[in-house]
């Protein structure tokens, strides 16, 4: 995986951590949470797993190639 693709899947994850969905005022709580409140903290969750699995199995990648000069 390149690091374009790696900061684009980062990206496009983030960018699905934000609360899309249209809400109204009489909403039913989910949790005591809003709707869109809830998907925010789920999504926001996700994506720290999900960044967390990336940098762990891609951290060559991330890291370019300052890290492998520096080993060496």
């Amino acid at each position: 995986m390149t690091r374009f693709k790696l900061f684009f899947l980062t990206l496009f994850f983030l960018f699905l951590a934000l609360p899309w969905i249209p809400s109204s005022v009489d909403d039913e709580p989910v949790f005591g949470f809003p709707p869109w409140a809830l998907y925010a903290f789920l999504f926001a969750v996700l994506y720290a797993v999900v960044l967390s699995f990336l940098m762990g199995k891609f951290w060559d990648v991330a890291a370019g190639d300052k890290a492998k000069k520096e080993e060496k």
